[in-house]
Formats: C-alpha cells, sequence, structure tokens
C-alpha cells in the first residue's frame, strides 16, 4: 500500500525508514473519538469524499501526479473493483480512509510489479492505499482501518493479504504489529517511493498475533456484532464506532 498512517505530514515519519520500529508489543490500540465511526462503501457520495481525501493526501507527499478528476490516476484501473473502508468524524467527513482490491493476483495492483512466484492462492486481499487526514493523525484511525481490512478479507473468502509498501511499513507491521509479511518482490521505483510487494497468508496471521500480542488478537477479531445494512454474518465492530456499513445505492446515512 502507499500510506500515511498516522505519523507527522513529512513523509510519514522517515524514522521508520532507517530504525526499528518502536519496542514494545501493542495491546488493544484506544478507542475512535466519540461520534467518529467506520462505513464500508464501494459507490455513491461517500465514495467520492473518501477517494478524494485519498487523493489530496498522496498529492501533498509526492505519491501521485496532480489529477484534475481528484483522484489517483494509478488506481483508476481498479476502480471498479475498489471498497472503500472509511473513518468519518462527528461532523460526518472523512478523516481516514483505506482502498482494498479483492481478486487473483494477476488482476490487482501488487501482481503487477516485478515478482519472484506466487506467494498465495487466489482470492487475495490487496491492502492498496491507506490516508489519513493530517488533522486526525494519532488517533487510532490506521488502527481501525487495519481491522477493518483484517475482517474484509476474512469474511471475502480472501486466502491472504498483499501491499506495495517501503521497506520501513513492512518492518512496523511485521516487527510491532506481528504480521510477518514476506517481500516477494525486488524493490522498485513506484508512486514517488521505492516498495516492494509484500503478501501473508491469514492463517499465519492468525497463529502468529495470537500467539505474541493475544490482546491485539483479541481486538483485531472481537466482540462480534450484526452489522444491520449489510445483513451477512456477524461482522467485528470497532471500539468507538457503529459496526461497518456497505453502501448500496445512490445516498449512504453517516449520521449518528
Amino acid at each position: 500500500m502507499r500510506a500515511l498512517i498516522g505519523y507527522p505530514a513529512d513523509r510519514v515519519d522517515r524514522k521508520f525508514m532507517t530504525t526499528p520500529p518502536p519496542p514494545g508489543v501493542p495491546g488493544a490500540p484506544p478507542d475512535l473519538p466519540d461520534g467518529w465511526r467506520l462505513v464500508i462503501v464501494d459507490r455513491g457520495p461517500l465514495q467520492r469524499q473518501a477517494a478524494r481525501l485519498e487523493y489530496e493526501v498522496f498529492f501533498a507527499e509526492g505519491f501521485c501526479a496532480s489529477s484534475g478528476s481528484g483522484q489517483v490516476r494509478e488506481y483508476e484501473p481498479w476502480a471498479g473493483a475498489s471498497t472503500f473502508h472509511v473513518v468519518v468524524d462527528a461532523g460526518h467527513e472523512p478523516v481516514g480512509v483505506v482502498r482494498t482490491i479483492i481478486g487473483a493476483l494477476d488482476d490487482v495492483p501488487a501482481g503487477h510489479l516485478e515478482r519472484h512466484g506466487r506467494p498465495l492462492a487466489d482470492p487475495v486481499c490487496e491492502y492498496a492505499s491507506l490516508a489519513v487526514a493530517p488533522h486526525a493523525r494519532k488517533t487510532g484511525i490506521a488502527e481501525a482501518l487495519y481491522r477493518s481490512v483484517w475482517t474484509h478479507a476474512r469474511c471475502s473468502g480472501a486466502t491472504g493479504l498483499v501491499a506495495i509498501v517501503e521497506p520501513w511499513l513492512q518492518a512496523l507491521l511485521r516487527d510491532h504489529y506481528g504480521f510477518p509479511f514476506e517481500a516477494f518482490g525486488p524493490l522498485v521505483w513506484y508512486m514517488g517511493g521505492e516498495v516492494m510487494p509484500i503478501a501473508v497468508d491469514l492463517a499465519t496471521v492468525e497463529s502468529a498475533v495470537s500467539e505474541t500480542r493475544p490482546e491485539l488478537w483479541a481486538w483485531l477479531t472481537g466482540p462480534e456484532r450484526p452489522s444491520p445494512r449489510l445483513g451477512q454474518a456477524p461482522f467485528p465492530g470497532l471500539a468507538g464506532a457503529r459496526p461497518s456499513e456497505r453502501e448500496t445505492g445512490p445516498a449512504v446515512s453517516v449520521g449518528a
């Protein structure tokens, strides 16, 4: 993924590019601020607002070129396949967004980079982007979005997660959060930085995180609550937020 994940706006805190992730084993992340919640959308007004936030953050940080459409051009081939996980604040404005893409490895962005073999069976869930508004960083948004992606991958039947990351982010996910991502391709220049494709299967995540970070794992996987608009199996809710909702029509209510 290309990511701005809750650190100062000077390019995702460069200290993680040259030094190890912060010490310590993370427990349960903090709740989202009061009145904030997470919504899952793939169309409609909120989806367009989320894509605009993604573009504004990426353009400000040099991850993408200027675009009159207000969207990241590099993701246009996957526009129809993208799902947005969006944290909205108490004023119903998007403050954090993740783009995910479910599909065969050959059909997601990570599969288009130079790679060594095939790390996962199809389908996979690509964690394609993460953008947080500068004023909303360090509020628990990144962790809330991580959990939403994990649940989305598990409920979609994906075999594992893939992403395109700079080396510092692989180290953060692996050494701090316990997600044992492995690179399956070399470093290449893509969207403003040197990045590589990484992957991990869901069973490996479950085994590693539940054993080494039990508090984080308990938070990641529960408590389970039904999602009234999804109308599907129980969907883990976010602390401090309503259950995730999928937008199915031209408009969505994101009010309290």
